[in-house]
């Protein structure tokens, strides 16, 4: 007489329920095999949960079931890393080829062009070209801040930061930098703050790729963005707020894993590489801080970080 799973173990099949798994239940309960390999996965959960499984099964002489082993191994963190692998290569792909589809395009146009024709085209060619450039220097440039914050080479000493100096200074450079876009970004910081435990450079780095990341993704005119600072009792909070299209509920958790950005289709359009807010959480926590993120759709995002002040 053979027996099937569920009648040696009951529970096994209420507890595979609830999960998504690589083989059809029905036929794991079913089969004869000794040793069956799966996958189980729990991904409406955030984080989702992957398990290896491996069931088992105990035949006694006479070849009938008896008992069954089901050994779990996590294995989400090997799955995550291997997405944002993937994730890595696709957005890459996007951002070195949209400004190199560009640029053979207009050399191709350059090259075809008659020589009476030359003088009025070729110089509003090489200013496209230019800003094409600029693209690809952009990736590159932040692949190295990537690489760096990876590597975990931060700047010794302990000197300390004025958040409400540094985040002025910052706010200029944002206006800078998009400077032909429609942008309202005001800087509000309580006077006579505590002087921050982190160093200068570590802080305008994070503030800037927060507030940057504000600007970059605002969908629309003018994008308005308030970042603000005040004190706590041994910490300071800085808080960007801004309008724009806000985050779906399921990439909350993920724009801090990195090479996320969020877009309709991966056009490329968006600068950058997904990267900045977790870089940014990467040196706030390494200073003893933390960062939260609260986000309504349609209505904008708000980012909110804590750093503890310079011991006295």
């Amino acid at each position: 007489m053979t027996f099937a799973i569920a009648d040696v173990i009951p529970a096994l099949a209420d507890a595979l329920a609830p999960f998504k798994l690589s083989s059809p239940l029905p036929e794991l309960l079913a089969s004869h095999d000794r040793v069956t390999a799966f996958e189980i996965a729990r991904e409406h959960t955030r984080p989702p949960l992957y398990l290896d499984a491996r069931l088992t099964r105990l035949f006694d002489t006479r070849g009938q079931l008896v008992s069954a082993v089901l050994m779990l191994r996590d294995v989400t963190d090997e799955r995550r890393e291997r997405q944002a692998q993937v994730d890595f290569f696709n957005l890459v792909s996007h951002k070195l080829r949209t400004p190199l589809t560009v640029l053979t395009g207009y050399m191709d146009v350059l090259r075809g062009l008659s020589p009476e024709r030359w003088g009025s085209e070729a110089h509003r060619i090489l200013l496209v070209c230019r800003d094409e450039v600029g693209r690809l220097n952009d990736t590159f440039l932040r692949m190295l801040q990537f690489k760096r914050q990876a590597d975990q080479q931060r700047p010794a000493g302990s000197e300390a930061s004025f958040v409400g100096p540094l985040l002025q200074s910052v706010a200029e450079d944002i206006r800078e930098r998009y400077r032909g876009r429609e942008v309202e970004l005001r800087v509000l910081a309580e006077p006579d703050l505590a002087p921050l435990d982190i160093h200068p450079e570590q802080l305008r780095f994070a503030l800037d790729q927060i507030l940057d990341n504000a600007v970059k993704f605002g969908d629309k005119n003018p994008v308005r963005v308030a970042a603000s600072a005040r004190g706590l009792d041994t910490a300071v909070e800085v808080v960007v707020a801004d309008n724009g299209p806000g985050i779906p509920h399921e990439y909350r958790d993920r724009v801090f894993e990195g090479f996320v950005q969020i877009e309709d289709i991966g056009t490329g359009e968006v600068p950058g590489l997904g990267v900045g807010l977790r870089l940014a959480r990467e040196v706030i926590t390494a200073n003893g801080g933390s960062v939260a993120l609260h986000s309504v759709i349609g209505q904008g995002t708000e980012v909110s970080v804590r750093l503890p002040v310079q011991a006295r």
